[in-house]
């Protein structure tokens, strides 16, 4: 399987100052770096099957093609335990050395990412809301997803529509702020009612801004209310307040 590091870091001191590579011609300088490449794509190391390999290098010439085997593939390759595959020592160590920093560096990321999150986390705030761009929203599919974000173990793709664990709803939620009497009066215009905008500040304001035994969401709301309320009085009650 071609692995992810695509970029081939050509070490020259380990690679091309052998002996054995300044004696070789141009065009089996040419065969070694490009085996090389084709190597590194699959792990730094090359299918052993020299049939596919040739038919790789274009060479079509037998004698061309024995002076090259034998001045590359011979010289410059080893077999695998298994025989499966062939391995240019030199470029295996690189490989190695260039695969362990690249895991290194991910993982850092990924713990720094993590850090930059939390020191952002503000009080009430999940992991996964510290996380997001302003506007953004994200799906949760789980529970297991949810503790596993808790834990920081995961970090859920930007989408829509917004669903987070109940407490960061919570949070998302508009917070509920009491009108000023000019407020109300101007609803009230708006509206064309004859509500008494301060009579309905006290009132509220009396009972702690509630309706019934729940926090009050919307005031206008409560202000239609009072409309209806207004309208159902009987007439004869209306006419003596007329009066």
């Amino acid at each position: 399987m071609a692995n992810e590091f695509h970029t081939m870091p050509l070490r020259l001191e380990q690679l091309f100052s052998s002996r054995r590579f300044r004696m070789m011609s141009w065009d089996e300088k040419g065969a070694y770096l490009l085996s090389l490449a084709e190597a590194w794509l699959d792990g730094a190391r090359l299918r052993n099957d020299f049939d596919a390999i040739r038919k790789m290098l274009g060479i079509v010439d037998d004698a061309t093609w024995s002076r090259i085997k034998t001045a590359v593939f011979d010289q410059m390759f080893q077999p695998s335990e298994d025989g499966k595959w062939l391995v240019n020592p030199h470029q295996a160590a690189i490989y190695e050395e260039v695969k362990t920093k690249c895991l290194k560096l991910a993982e850092g990321g990924r713990k720094g990412g993590l850090s930059q999150a939390q020191a952002r986390l503000k009080p009430g705030l999940s992991l996964v809301q510290a996380k997001l761009k302003p506007g953004s929203s994200i799906q949760i599919q789980n529970q297991s997803q949810i503790q596993r974000v808790k834990e920081g173990d995961f970090v859920p793709e930007e989408t829509t529509p917004f669903s987070l664990e109940p407490e960061d709803r919570a949070v998302k939620s508009k917070t509920f702020r009491a009108p000023t009497v000019e407020e109300v009066a101007s609803y009230c215009r708006e509206r064309g009612n004859n509500i008494d905008p301060a009579r309905f500040c006290d009132h509220y304001a009396a009972i702690g801004w509630k309706v019934g035994k729940a926090a009050m969401k919307d005031w206008r709301a409560a202000v239609r209310t009072w409309e209806g309320n207004d309208k159902d009085k009987p007439q004869s009650q209306a006419k003596e307040i007329r009066l």
